[in-house]
């Protein structure tokens, strides 16, 4: 066997490997796939704070002195599950690659105050300490399940405690990224 056709067999049998072999992730923007527009402040604001709002207000008809009628007790249980998908699921929208604190040129809310960090250094602590926002972004989808859970079991109490929970995940979060050092209140 002469060593051009050595050579050759090893290129086709590399060759047909690598075809083996899973090919390298490829960039969504690359495959045509979604990229992050928003900043986490928009999101935030558009999503996770009127979805929050909703799981943490418990309906007037749940009040049995209301005397509500059951039409109305569906439609506040479909709003509060509403509200519990669209925040379990901003968890993913939070996290996607590329994601900054606010828009460019933005400042948010609080920004310089005491113990609480820039949108630069935010979004530095966003790129160097991916994984933690990670957790704290299962957590809040963790405590969303739970509310969607006493949704489905209909029970306004398991709601509210859930609810509990969803604030927890937000707090933890927003303490490590947001304003780590502020002072906390009396």
């Amino acid at each position: 066997m002469t060593m051009r056709m050595k050579i050759l067999i090893a290129a086709t049998a590399l060759a047909a490997l690598s075809a083996c072999s899973k090919p390298a992730a490829t960039p969504p923007a690359a495959t045509g796939g979604p990229v992050a527009h928003a900043s986490i402040q928009e999101v935030m604001v558009s999503v996770v704070e009127p979805a929050s709002a909703i799981v943490w207000k418990t309906p007037d008809s749940f009040d049995p002195a209301k005397k509500a009628t059951q039409a109305q007790i569906d439609a506040d249980w479909l709003a509060l599950r509403k509200g519990a998908v669209a925040l379990s699921e901003a968890s993913n929208l939070i996290v996607m690659e590329g994601r900054h604190a606010a828009p460019p040129g933005v400042k948010l809310q609080n920004e310089g105050l005491e113990g609480n960090l820039t949108t630069a250094q935010i979004d530095e602590k966003l790129k160097t300490d991916r994984t933690k926002l990670l957790e704290y972004a299962k957590a809040l989808q963790d405590a969303s399940l739970k509310v969607l859970v006493a949704i489905d079991a209909k029970k306004p109490d398991a709601v509210l405690e859930a609810g509990g929970a969803v604030d927890e995940a937000c707090e933890a979060c927003h303490k490590h990224f947001w304003y780590p050092g502020a002072p906390t209140p009396p």
